[in-house]
Protein backbone atom coordinates (compact mmCIF):
# COMPACT_ATOMS: atom_id res chain seq x y z
CA UNK A 1 0.00 0.00 0.00
CA UNK A 2 2.80 2.45 0.89
CA UNK A 3 5.42 1.03 -1.52
CA UNK A 4 8.09 0.66 1.15
CA UNK A 5 10.90 -1.75 0.32
CA UNK A 6 10.91 -4.87 2.49
CA UNK A 7 14.63 -4.42 3.04
CA UNK A 8 13.80 -1.22 4.94
CA UNK A 9 11.45 -2.94 7.37
CA UNK A 10 12.19 -4.66 10.67
CA UNK A 11 9.51 -6.59 12.55
CA UNK A 12 9.64 -6.48 16.34
CA UNK A 13 6.80 -8.41 17.94
CA UNK A 14 4.81 -6.90 20.79
CA UNK A 15 6.12 -7.51 24.28
CA UNK A 16 2.92 -8.97 25.69
CA UNK A 17 4.19 -11.70 28.02
CA UNK A 18 6.14 -11.18 31.24
CA UNK A 19 7.69 -13.64 33.70
CA UNK A 20 4.97 -12.59 36.15
CA UNK A 21 2.26 -13.65 33.68
CA UNK A 22 3.95 -17.00 33.06
CA UNK A 23 4.18 -17.73 36.77
CA UNK A 24 0.59 -16.68 37.42
CA UNK A 25 -0.83 -18.62 34.48
CA UNK A 26 0.54 -21.82 36.03
CA UNK A 27 -1.27 -21.05 39.27
CA UNK A 28 -4.70 -20.63 37.64
CA UNK A 29 -7.01 -23.61 38.12
CA UNK A 30 -9.98 -24.29 35.86
CA UNK A 31 -13.45 -24.40 37.38
CA UNK A 32 -14.28 -28.10 37.08
CA UNK A 33 -17.93 -27.66 38.10
CA UNK A 34 -19.01 -26.65 34.62
CA UNK A 35 -20.01 -29.81 32.74
CA UNK A 36 -20.45 -28.14 29.34
CA UNK A 37 -17.78 -27.49 26.73
CA UNK A 38 -17.13 -23.77 27.09
CA UNK A 39 -16.54 -21.65 23.99
CA UNK A 40 -15.11 -18.30 24.99
CA UNK A 41 -14.81 -14.84 23.47
CA UNK A 42 -12.99 -11.90 25.03
CA UNK A 43 -12.97 -8.49 23.37
CA UNK A 44 -14.97 -5.47 22.31
CA UNK A 45 -18.42 -5.90 20.82
CA UNK A 46 -17.78 -3.76 17.77
CA UNK A 47 -17.96 -3.99 13.98
CA UNK A 48 -14.43 -5.26 13.40
CA UNK A 49 -14.72 -8.17 15.85
CA UNK A 50 -17.30 -10.26 13.97
CA UNK A 51 -18.95 -11.58 17.14
CA UNK A 52 -22.18 -12.38 15.26
CA UNK A 53 -20.36 -15.32 13.63
CA UNK A 54 -19.65 -17.04 16.92
CA UNK A 55 -23.20 -16.42 18.16
CA UNK A 56 -24.74 -17.87 15.00
CA UNK A 57 -22.46 -20.91 15.16
CA UNK A 58 -24.21 -21.88 18.41
CA UNK A 59 -27.33 -22.65 16.36
CA UNK A 60 -25.37 -25.53 14.79
CA UNK A 61 -24.23 -26.93 18.14
CA UNK A 62 -26.08 -28.85 20.85
CA UNK A 63 -26.75 -26.22 23.49
CA UNK A 64 -27.01 -28.94 26.13
CA UNK A 65 -23.35 -29.80 25.51
CA UNK A 66 -21.87 -26.45 24.45
CA UNK A 67 -22.11 -22.96 25.86
CA UNK A 68 -20.76 -19.60 24.71
CA UNK A 69 -19.40 -17.09 27.20
CA UNK A 70 -18.86 -13.57 25.88
CA UNK A 71 -16.69 -11.22 27.94
CA UNK A 72 -16.60 -7.61 26.81
CA UNK A 73 -18.80 -4.68 25.95
CA UNK A 74 -19.38 -2.26 23.11
CA UNK A 75 -21.83 -0.48 20.86
CA UNK A 76 -23.14 -3.70 19.30
CA UNK A 77 -24.00 -5.46 22.55
CA UNK A 78 -27.73 -4.70 22.37
CA UNK A 79 -27.94 -5.85 18.75
CA UNK A 80 -25.97 -9.02 19.49
CA UNK A 81 -28.17 -9.84 22.47
CA UNK A 82 -31.23 -9.32 20.25
CA UNK A 83 -29.71 -11.63 17.64
CA UNK A 84 -29.14 -14.28 20.31
CA UNK A 85 -32.81 -14.10 21.28
CA UNK A 86 -33.90 -14.31 17.63
CA UNK A 87 -31.94 -17.56 17.26
CA UNK A 88 -33.54 -18.84 20.49
CA UNK A 89 -30.15 -19.76 21.95
CA UNK A 90 -30.20 -20.84 25.60
CA UNK A 91 -26.48 -21.29 26.24
CA UNK A 92 -25.07 -17.86 25.39
CA UNK A 93 -24.07 -15.57 28.27
CA UNK A 94 -23.04 -11.93 27.96
CA UNK A 95 -20.84 -11.11 30.97
CA UNK A 96 -19.99 -7.54 30.00
CA UNK A 97 -16.59 -6.10 30.81
CA UNK A 98 -14.64 -7.90 33.53
CA UNK A 99 -11.78 -6.40 35.48
CA UNK A 100 -9.63 -9.53 35.24
CA UNK A 101 -10.73 -11.06 31.94
CA UNK A 102 -7.36 -12.77 31.54
CA UNK A 103 -7.90 -15.06 34.52
CA UNK A 104 -11.41 -15.89 33.27
CA UNK A 105 -9.91 -17.48 30.17
CA UNK A 106 -8.78 -20.46 32.24
CA UNK A 107 -12.37 -21.74 32.17
CA UNK A 108 -12.57 -21.83 28.36
CA UNK A 109 -12.28 -25.18 26.56
CA UNK A 110 -11.65 -23.24 23.35
CA UNK A 111 -11.44 -19.56 22.54
CA UNK A 112 -12.77 -18.17 19.26
CA UNK A 113 -11.45 -14.94 17.74
CA UNK A 114 -13.79 -14.31 14.76
CA UNK A 115 -12.31 -10.95 13.82
CA UNK A 116 -13.11 -9.19 10.57
CA UNK A 117 -10.03 -6.97 11.08
CA UNK A 118 -7.25 -7.70 13.59
CA UNK A 119 -3.80 -6.05 13.41
CA UNK A 120 -2.39 -8.65 15.82
CA UNK A 121 -4.65 -10.02 18.55
CA UNK A 122 -3.09 -9.77 22.02
CA UNK A 123 -6.04 -11.69 23.46
CA UNK A 124 -4.83 -14.76 21.52
CA UNK A 125 -1.42 -14.51 23.16
CA UNK A 126 -2.98 -14.14 26.60
CA UNK A 127 -5.20 -17.20 26.10
CA UNK A 128 -2.32 -19.20 24.66
CA UNK A 129 -0.39 -18.58 27.86
CA UNK A 130 -3.10 -20.55 29.67
CA UNK A 131 -2.91 -23.30 27.04
CA UNK A 132 -6.40 -22.61 25.72
CA UNK A 133 -6.76 -23.87 22.12
CA UNK A 134 -7.68 -21.14 19.63
CA UNK A 135 -9.85 -20.93 16.52
CA UNK A 136 -9.46 -17.59 14.73
CA UNK A 137 -9.94 -15.72 11.48
CA UNK A 138 -7.15 -16.12 8.95
CA UNK A 139 -6.71 -12.40 8.50
CA UNK A 140 -4.19 -9.62 9.12
CA UNK A 141 -1.75 -10.21 11.99
CA UNK A 142 -3.45 -13.27 13.49
CA UNK A 143 -1.39 -15.58 11.29
CA UNK A 144 1.77 -14.18 12.86
CA UNK A 145 0.63 -15.88 16.07
CA UNK A 146 -1.17 -19.05 14.93
CA UNK A 147 0.09 -21.56 12.36
CA UNK A 148 -2.97 -23.26 10.91
CA UNK A 149 -3.26 -26.95 11.81
CA UNK A 150 -0.01 -26.70 13.80
CA UNK A 151 -0.71 -24.42 16.75
CA UNK A 152 -4.41 -23.78 16.21
CA UNK A 153 -7.09 -23.44 13.55
CA UNK A 154 -7.51 -20.41 11.30
CA UNK A 155 -10.50 -19.96 8.98
CA UNK A 156 -10.93 -17.73 5.95
CA UNK A 157 -13.71 -15.11 6.28
CA UNK A 158 -15.99 -15.65 3.26
CA UNK A 159 -19.37 -14.02 3.97
CA UNK A 160 -20.68 -10.49 3.55
CA UNK A 161 -21.47 -8.56 6.74
CA UNK A 162 -25.06 -7.54 7.49
CA UNK A 163 -25.65 -3.82 8.02
CA UNK A 164 -27.13 -4.47 11.47
CA UNK A 165 -23.70 -5.56 12.70
CA UNK A 166 -21.93 -2.42 11.50
CA UNK A 167 -21.74 0.26 14.18
CA UNK A 168 -21.58 3.98 13.38
CA UNK A 169 -19.00 4.43 16.14
CA UNK A 170 -16.66 1.78 14.69
CA UNK A 171 -17.21 1.69 10.93
CA UNK A 172 -16.33 -1.26 8.75
CA UNK A 173 -12.63 -1.16 7.82
CA UNK A 174 -11.84 -0.24 4.25
CA UNK A 175 -9.47 -3.19 3.74
CA UNK A 176 -8.10 -6.30 5.40
CA UNK A 177 -4.97 -8.22 4.45
CA UNK A 178 -5.22 -11.48 2.53
CA UNK A 179 -2.30 -13.17 4.24
CA UNK A 180 -1.86 -15.82 1.55
CA UNK A 181 -0.78 -13.42 -1.21
CA UNK A 182 -0.41 -10.16 0.75
CA UNK A 183 -3.20 -8.41 -1.13
CA UNK A 184 -5.74 -5.98 0.30
CA UNK A 185 -9.27 -7.37 0.31
CA UNK A 186 -12.83 -6.40 1.14
CA UNK A 187 -13.58 -7.21 4.82
CA UNK A 188 -15.79 -10.26 5.38
CA UNK A 189 -16.94 -12.42 8.28
CA UNK A 190 -16.55 -16.10 9.13
CA UNK A 191 -19.02 -18.73 7.96
CA UNK A 192 -20.69 -19.79 11.23
CA UNK A 193 -21.32 -23.35 10.04
CA UNK A 194 -17.66 -23.78 9.16
CA UNK A 195 -16.78 -22.34 12.57
CA UNK A 196 -19.07 -24.84 14.33
CA UNK A 197 -17.39 -27.69 12.43
CA UNK A 198 -13.98 -26.52 13.63
CA UNK A 199 -15.26 -26.43 17.23
CA UNK A 200 -16.67 -29.95 16.90
CA UNK A 201 -13.37 -31.15 15.44
CA UNK A 202 -11.48 -30.02 18.55
CA UNK A 203 -14.24 -31.34 20.82
CA UNK A 204 -13.91 -34.79 19.24
CA UNK A 205 -10.09 -34.77 19.09
CA UNK A 206 -8.68 -33.99 22.52
CA UNK A 207 -5.15 -35.07 21.64
CA UNK A 208 -5.01 -32.65 18.70
CA UNK A 209 -6.53 -29.95 20.87
CA UNK A 210 -3.77 -30.48 23.45
CA UNK A 211 -1.05 -30.53 20.78
CA UNK A 212 -2.22 -27.22 19.33
CA UNK A 213 -2.37 -25.53 22.74
CA UNK A 214 1.09 -26.80 23.76
CA UNK A 215 2.68 -25.65 20.50
CA UNK A 216 1.03 -22.24 20.69
CA UNK A 217 2.13 -21.84 24.31
CA UNK A 218 5.76 -22.51 23.36
CA UNK A 219 5.56 -20.22 20.33
CA UNK A 220 4.11 -17.15 22.06
CA UNK A 221 6.67 -17.29 24.86
CA UNK A 222 9.49 -17.34 22.30
CA UNK A 223 8.06 -14.56 20.11
CA UNK A 224 6.12 -12.22 22.40
CA UNK A 225 8.05 -12.08 25.67
CA UNK A 226 8.75 -8.55 26.90
CA UNK A 227 12.48 -9.29 27.26
CA UNK A 228 12.73 -10.33 23.61
CA UNK A 229 10.92 -7.14 22.59
CA UNK A 230 13.22 -4.95 24.70
CA UNK A 231 16.38 -6.62 23.41
CA UNK A 232 15.28 -6.36 19.78
CA UNK A 233 14.34 -2.70 20.16
CA UNK A 234 17.64 -1.89 21.86
CA UNK A 235 19.51 -3.70 19.07
CA UNK A 236 17.82 -1.58 16.37
CA UNK A 237 18.51 1.72 18.17
CA UNK A 238 22.10 0.62 18.68
CA UNK A 239 22.50 0.00 14.92
CA UNK A 240 21.11 3.47 14.15
CA UNK A 241 23.47 5.14 16.63
CA UNK A 242 26.47 3.29 15.26
CA UNK A 243 25.59 4.38 11.73
CA UNK A 244 25.72 8.02 12.88
CA UNK A 245 29.17 7.78 14.44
Amino acid sequence: KFNIKKSKLVVIYNGVISDFMIQNSKALVKDSLNKKYVIGYVGRLETNKGVQSIIECMSYLDNDKFELQIIGDGNLRTELEKYTDELNLKSVTFHGRKKDAWSEMKNFDVMVVPSIREPLGNVIIEAALQKVPIIASKVDGIVEIIEDQISGITLNPTLDIEDRFISNSVPLPEYVVDVKNEKLLKPMQLDSQELSEAILYLYDNKSIENTYSEKLYDSVIKKFHIHKYQNALFHEYEKVLRSLL
